[in-house]
Order: structure tokens, then C-alpha cells, then sequence
């Protein structure tokens, strides 16, 4: 059983490259699937089960048939709107006002300051003692204060910018909601990029701006949102690659030149920090990391107590707006404690709906995703198709990528991002109603 996914995956990453004649974001969804399927298998044959987030031993492994069977069928549903059509189909991407735009991109620039203002102290304390380059320049890289971050981040105490965050009025506050909203500079970076055309200065700024919110993840020593930035950013690339000419490849690789450079130097120093006690190493620990989600959903499946239903994480904006009631620390002890086992790992973004909400509301939750993705996405045959068209396609398309690890707008926090994202939309389709009346 253990081959399935991998295999199902695979054929099935190939067929939409075949039919489609392009890598495009179906193609990487699936793809995605298809190599946490095969290092779920790495990690089953290399037997290092029971650790690292990974919920069965090599006594308690049970793969059953069902569970296997909705793990290959549930994401193909959710990918299936994706492939239904091609950027490549799409010859130009409309806007109805600039100013619009500019508007929206000056006032997330104004959050990403907000972002580095709470977390800069922090980020380069952590370049300073926490990673490799410290060793390089002569130092000793506190591995144990990065793992300690983490430890405390689990265990529920404030950090850094939170601590700040307090002390500056209480508007400050309410925007800092909206911080990681900032990560919807990146489709207004390749915007700017590929179809405004705007001066260098101002795409370097939006790029710089779009990793702000990486700051603030930093000082919990979290990896996942590094991942989750490289994902989003490999699928905005997807939905406007057709669009760069020779030029703006060169442009667009002398901006994320440093960038990776800095992912790089701080992936490793939170890796080695991580892993910096286990004898095997690192790279035990990055398959554990890529692997689990087939395996622990398959364990949430046949051990989770879905009697009483959480709401904080499938409607994370009504949960906190209407009851005051946040997926935090204490959501997570209570879910341990009815279960019996560790939940806050990687079981897909299927497995946050198992675990929350039971079997059935799974698969409706599902159908209902690919119903409004049929709504709203672009269609087979449309040439013409607005930015903030785009930009909630890309929003969208986070679900199945991100969900390789869990279901990504589990907090209000997240989940604002497509709802601005979708507020846009309804504003500029107003716009153009209004237009075409005159």
C-alpha cells in the first residue's frame, strides 16, 4: 500500500504535463504529491518511523486501503480546476486602475515596514549567533538558542514581536492582523514586473516586501513559512512565466539571487539546530519532514476522535471575530488530550479536516473547494483575464500546494489573505461594470 500515492501521483503528474505540453501549476500540485509519496516510502523502507512528527512505529504501520484510496482521490479533486486551464492560453492581464494597484501595493509595503520594525532586532541576533555564517566568521553557532525559540514558540509564550507589538498604540495592533498579508506582493511584484513594466527600484521593493513576514517567522525558528513562500512564489512564477522575455529572466534572477542566499544560510542554521543532537544527521530529518503527511494521515484516519468538532481551523475568521477563539497553543494540548497522540503534525491539509471536523464534512469541505474553484478560476478558453483574477487564483492554488503539510489559512491571520485577495476582485469587477455602462 505503501507504493500507491507515489505511483498514482506520478502518473498522474505525467499525463498533465503530457496533455497540457507545459509544466504548469497542476503539474507542480501534483508533482508535489508525488515526491512526499516517495519519500513516505524512503522513510518506511529506511525504518525511521516514530520520531520527528512521524506518528506510527515500524510495529503500529497499518496502511489500510480506504484512507490510501481518499489521500490519492481528494487532492486530484482539489487539483483538477488548475488543470482545466492554461496560462499560456491567456494573452494579456488587465487591470482596471493603476492607481488601484499602486494604492494596494504601497499600503502592504506599509505592513511589511510595520514587519521588520517588530522583528529586526531578532533577525539579526539569529544571523548573528544562530547559523553557519556565524561559525565562518570565526564564531560558534548557538544551535541550542534557535531549537530553544522553537521550543518556546510549542509551548505557547510570547515572542519578541508580539512583546513589541504591545508597546506601540493599539492601532499598530490591529494592523499588524494583516501581517502576513504582505505575501500577496509577490503576484504584485510579477505584475509590476511583466505587464506594468514599473521601474526596477520599485519590483526590488515588492520583493523585499513580500519576505518581510519571513522575519517574523524567524524568531520562532519555523521553517515551514520559508518553504511555504518558496511554494507560493514557484506558483506565482508559473502563472506568469509566459509572460517574461530574456530581459526580465535576467532581472528577475539578480533579484532572488541574494534572497536565496539568505534562505540558504538560514534553512541550514535552523536545520542543524533541529537536528544538531540526532546522530543521523540532517537529512533523516528533512525526509522525516517531506514525508509524513501520507503517514499520519492514514494513522488520523483509523486512531482520531472526531466526536467533538473543532471550528477554530476550517473557520478561522468567524471563530475568532465572533467567538474569540484562536487554533493556539492551548487548541492544540486539548486536541493531544482527547486524542491521545501528538496533532500538530504534517497530515496534509486533508488531515486538518479529518482530525477537526470528521470523515464526511472532509470530503464536503473538498467538493465545496472545487465548486468555487470552478466559479472563479480562469476559463479554459479566456484570453483576457484581470490581476486580481490572478492573484485570488494564486490564493486558491495554496490549498493543494501548501497542503502537502496541512490546510494553510487555519488562522484569521492566514486567512486574510484571500479574503483581501477576493475583496480586490469584487472591486474591480464593479469597476468594470461601471465602465462598460458608460
Amino acid at each position: 500500500m505503501i507504493y500507491v500515492p507515489f505511483i498514482y501521483f506520478t502518473i498522474l503528474t505525467v499525463f498533465f504535463a503530457v496533455k497540457k505540453k507545459d509544466f504548469d501549476i497542476s503539474v507542480f500540485m501534483s508533482g508535489l504529491f508525488a515526491f512526499t509519496s516517495l519519500m513516505a516510502i524512503v522513510i518506511v523502507k529506511a525504518d525511521i518511523l516514530g520520531d520527528a512528527g512521524i506518528l506510527c512505529t515500524k510495529e503500529t504501520l497499518d496502511l489500510q486501503f480506504v484512507p490510501t484510496l481518499l489521500y490519492c482521490i481528494l487532492p486530484t479533486i482539489a487539483i483538477l480546476p488548475f488543470a482545466r486551464f492554461s496560462m499560456r492560453n491567456i494573452e494579456k492581464i488587465t487591470i482596471v486602475s493603476d492607481k488601484i494597484f499602486m494604492v494596494f501595493s504601497i499600503c502592504l509595503l506599509f505592513i511589511a515596514l510595520l514587519n521588520i520594525y517588530v522583528s529586526v532586532d531578532k533577525f539579526i541576533d539569529i544571523f548573528k549567533n544562530g547559523t553557519w555564517l556565524t561559525k565562518n566568521c570565526g564564531g560558534s553557532p548557538s544551535y541550542t538558542e534557535l531549537w530553544q525559540a522553537k521550543t518556546n514558540h510549542y509551548n505557547g509564550e510570547l515572542h519578541g514581536y508580539q512583546i513589541r507589538i504591545e508597546r506601540l498604540p493599539l492601532i499598530f495592533g490591529y494592523i499588524f492582523y494583516f501581517s502576513n498579508c504582505t505575501l500577496l506582493l509577490i503576484p504584485c511584484f510579477f505584475y509590476s514586473l511583466c505587464v506594468a513594466k514599473k521601474k526596477w527600484w520599485f519590483n526590488v521593493i515588492l520583493i523585499i516586501g513580500s519576505i518581510s513576514s519571513l522575519a517574523i517567522s524567524m524568531q520562532t525558528a519555523d521553517r515551514t513559512e520559508f518553504f511555504n513562500y518558496a511554494l507560493i512564489f514557484i506558483v506565482n512564477l508559473l502563472i506568469f512565466k509566459h509572460l517574461l522575455n530574456k530581459q526580465q529572466w535576467i532581472k528577475l534572477a539578480a533579484t532572488l539571487i541574494p534572497i536565496f542566499v539568505v534562505f540558504v544560510i538560514y534553512f541550514v542554521g535552523v536545520t542543524k539546530a533541529r537536528f544538531h543532537t540526532d546522530e543521523s544527521g540532517e537529512l533523516k530529518g528533512i525526509v522525516q519532514y517531506s514525508g509524513q503527511s501520507y503517514l499520519n494521515f492514514n494513522y488520523f484516519y483509523e486512531n482520531a476522535k472526531t466526536d467533538t468538532v473543532f471550528y477554530e481551523r476550517t473557520f478561522p475568521l468567524t471563530s475568532h471575530f465572533l467567538m474569540d477563539n484562536d487554533y493556539e497553543y492551548q487548541s492544540v494540548e486539548k486536541r493531544n488530550a482527547i486524542n491521545g497522540f501528538k496533532t500538530n503534525v504534517f497530515a496534509s491539509f486533508l488531515g486538518t479536516f479529518l482530525l477537526d471536523m470528521g470523515k464526511m464534512p472532509m470530503i464536503l469541505w473538498v467538493l465545496a473547494f472545487f465548486a468555487l474553484c470552478i466559479l472563479i478560476l480562469p476559463r479554459p478558453k479566456e484570453k483576457t483575464v484581470s490581476f486580481w483574477k490572478i492573484m485570488v487564483t494564486y490564493t486558491l492554488a495554496t490549498v493543494p500546494v501548501f497542503g502537502i503539510f496541512y490546510y494553510r489559512y487555519f488562522h484569521f491571520t492566514f486567512a486574510l489573505i484571500p479574503c483581501i485577495a477576493f475583496i480586490m476582485l469584487v472591486i474591480s469587477t464593479i469597476q468594470t461594470k461601471i465602465k462598460s455602462k458608460k
